[in-house]
């Protein structure tokens, strides 16, 4: 015995959230995003003053290495803007995002 596969899997539309669980959602994406910034930017702000400073140390200007090297620049002026910037655009994105129409489901 054939059996034809006729059978199409449709999943059926979830019901949509109201407006706490999305504010929820987007407040949760929105840390999530501001601390992957910031862990991200205060890397390569690390990595960078220390290229740079073993620049300036190996062409023989300024004194100490330790002198050159003040890791506060990577995150006071580096890091902690852009988590401060990354956080309400993640938000007003997640938000886009989940007040976008949806196409409806073929059932």
């Amino acid at each position: 015995m054939v059996m034809g596969a006729t059978h199409e899997f449709v999943l059926r539309e979830k019901p949509r959230g109201g407006l706490g669980q999305r504010l929820a959602i987007a407040l949760g994406l929105a840390l999530v995003a501001a601390a992957l910034a910031f862990f991200l930017s205060l890397f390569i702000a690390i990595l960078a003053l220390t290229f740079v400073a073993f620049y300036r140390h190996s062409a023989g200007r300024a004194g100490e290495f330790s002198q050159l090297v003040d890791m506060r620049i990577a995150y006071r002026m580096v890091a902690l803007p852009i988590a401060a910037a990354a956080a309400p655009i993640a938000f007003a994105a997640s938000m886009w995002w989940q007040a976008r129409p949806r196409p409806l489901s073929r059932t």
